[in-house]
């Protein structure tokens, strides 16, 4: 009769089990969907930016070939304009010489106190040669006059050349400081895009890291529900039942805190649910209690994971492991063996990821271990 009552009372804790476990499995694959459906959002935010980041990327491209052509243009608009000088100065030095001729010539015939015709006409030549001389004057001082003033008339043309030039160079020189401008402009949005690119990659990283930790937690409690529903075989009526949860436990390992519980993970606000713990690589990690190994495998971002379900809803997470010594389903006590520190999963130096979760939420696992 002790018998019956004994397996009936089990039947009883055995529902109640499966009841809590299935709660705790519902509710834990709830918080993974909601951590799938952040992941995919993030993701389609990370897509958009890459796009904007492209496009502005294509136009300071485009705003790098206006910039070189304007350099060119401004570039010939400055060999036109020393081409144009060196011909303004040639001009003017023929000008000068034809002027410099004009005056000598006039104050040659000041000094003889008369005009150049008058004084031919009263020289002592014979009619034919005086007459052809002054002709011949006539002409000279026609030819220099005119030679004078076309030469004027091409400096003033080419004075209002250059000034034009230099319309047009100042007008590109202007064109051209606007393109830095908005060139400028484009590469502190792109910059911006890019830092927020980034921010939005790490974030991902650490939300795929979430995930696949999540995942891992359900299937262990999948697991862990499977083996609640079915029947523990019935002890003996001589044997005696478990009267309290054992407490006693271990610390996995003995090294320096590199990252605390709750401290930041990223810009994002992301914190660290667990503790980084460093190492050795190769050296012992310890169970943290006595339990059931529900998952001992390789998970992204955590690379060798093993997972420990010690009852009542306490789980301890054991990730980047070398090696895992221990198997799905095995029983460990506290302070057995049951993995080495590694660098699996990405890691960058030699530590242990360990974390401490009750009824499925981080816990300190400092605070947990000095109040067990």
């Amino acid at each position: 009769m002790k018998h019956i009552g004994c397996l009936v009372f089990l039947c009883l804790m055995l529902a109640a089990t499966a009841h809590a476990n299935q709660a705790e499995l519902a509710e834990q694959r709830a918080r993974l969907q909601a951590l799938s459906s952040e992941l995919e959002a993030q993701r389609e935010k990370a897509g958009g930016v890459a796009a904007e980041l492209a496009e502005l990327e294509q136009r300071m491209g485009q705003q790098q070939v206006e910039l070189r052509d304007l350099d060119q243009q401004i570039a010939a608009r400055q060999a036109e304009l020393t081409e144009l000088e060196a011909a303004v100065e040639a001009q003017a030095q023929d000008a000068a010489a034809d002027q410099a001729f004009l005056e000598a010539a006039l104050r040659a015939a000041f000094r003889r106190g008369e005009a150049p015709q008058m004084a031919l006409l009263l020289a002592d030549e014979p009619p034919a040669e005086r007459d052809r001389l002054i002709i011949y004057d006539r002409y000279l001082g026609e030819a220099v006059a005119e030679r004078l003033q076309s030469a004027r008339a091409t400096l003033a043309a080419l004075a209002k050349q250059r000034q034009a030039l230099a319309e047009v160079q100042r007008e590109q020189q202007a064109a051209r400081a606007a393109q830095v401008e908005v060139l400028a402009a484009l590469e502190a949005s792109a910059k911006e895009r890019a830092a927020v690119a980034e921010r939005l990659a790490n974030e991902i990283d650490n939300d795929q890291a979430q995930v696949a930790e999540q995942e891992a937690l359900v299937r262990a409690l999948t697991q862990r529900a499977k083996a609640a529903a079915t029947p523990p075989p019935v002890p003996a009526p001589s044997a005696s039942a478990p009267t309290r949860v054992d407490k006693s436990g271990s610390w996995p390992l003995n090294g320096p805190v590199l990252e605390q519980f709750g401290a930041s993970r990223s810009a994002a606000g992301l914190q660290w649910t667990g503790l980084l713990i460093g190492g050795e690589e190769g050296a012992p990690i310890q169970s943290v209690a006595a339990g059931t190994v529900v998952f001992a495998e390789w998970l992204r971002g955590l690379g060798l994971l093993l997972i420990i379900d010690h009852g009542n809803g306490l789980i301890s997470l054991y990730g980047r492991n070398q090696a895992l010594y221990v198997e799905v389903g095995q029983r460990v006590n506290a302070g057995d063996v049951v993995a080495a520190v590694g660098r699996t999963g990405g890691g960058a130096e030699a530590a242990l990821y360990f974390e401490v979760r009750a009824n499925g939420e981080p816990v300190n696992p400092v605070a947990w271990y000095e109040g067990r």
